[in-house]
């Protein structure tokens, strides 16, 4: 279990992001999915149409970069 971190989704920063994003994403845990990443990491990796389809947004606002596993694997695959 050390590799588990447990985050409040009730973070008062996660809160405010999460709601930023409700305006595009209506589905409200994909939005604490993504402000989660955007509060403690710099890429989300997902299938979800949705996100991927507010990408740039997300990238542009919040430095994340979202990936698909085929992107993912393209950059490792370059390297």
């Amino acid at each position: 279990m050390k590799y588990i971190n447990v985050i409040d989704f009730w973070d008062e920063n996660l809160v405010r992001i999460s709601f930023d994003l409700r305006k595009m994403l209506p589905d409200y845990v994909d939005c604490v999915i993504v402000a989660t990443a955007i509060r403690y990491s710099d890429m989300l990796l997902t299938e979800d149409s949705r996100i991927h389809a507010i990408k740039e947004y997300i990238h542009k606002n919040y430095g994340v970069r979202v990936l698909s596993y085929s992107e993912l694997s393209k950059m490792y695959k370059s390297h």
